[in-house]
């Protein structure tokens, strides 16, 4: 329900991020703000210079498991309810949302070319074009879920 900031340099708690009414599953940076998802559904954005809460994004049914920032300007969510959320960082706003998974998705990873990777409990890994909403490969053969998802600078996915 809670984000605390500490200092890096001493452990100092410097800051505490609040307003979340269930667990904060997944946190994200970008220029001047953090995003703090949670299984409440939502994606409280606060300021970091002066922690100050600016927004609060709704479009998920199901809890928040997964944030990442592709390229400069999108934030991208992942939840149970399957659907991955495209933000637009400056404005906040809801660009589209990305289906094709069967199950909820539980880790995204920016990828190359500005490129979106998700896992989901589908056991599948997917992708996408979030600027256009397009699924560009479906990656097939995890015999399990799939929790965490990473990109290598030269496009490999694991």
């Amino acid at each position: 329900r809670t984000v605390r900031v500490w200092s890096g340099d001493d452990g100092t708690l410097l800051q505490q991020l609040e307003g979340h009414r269930d667990v904060v599953s997944a946190l994200t940076l970008a220029d001047g703000v953090v995003f703090g998802g949670s299984l409440d559904a939502t994606i409280r954005v606060w300021s970091t210079r002066t922690w100050e809460h600016v927004e609060t994004l709704v479009g998920h049914a199901s809890g928040i498991y997964a944030l990442t920032v592709v390229g400069n300007d999108v934030l991208c969510s992942a939840s149970g309810d399957t659907i991955i959320q495209v933000w637009c960082i400056p404005t906040h706003a809801r660009l589209r949302a990305l289906t094709g998974h069967t199950r909820a998705v539980l880790a995204l990873c920016a990828g190359r070319r500005n490129e979106l990777v998700s896992g989901s409990h589908d056991k599948t890994v997917r992708v996408w074009c979030p600027t256009t909403g397009t699924q560009l490969r479906l990656l097939a053969g995890h015999a399990s879920n799939v929790y965490c998802v990473a990109v290598l600078p030269d496009g490999t996915v694991f």
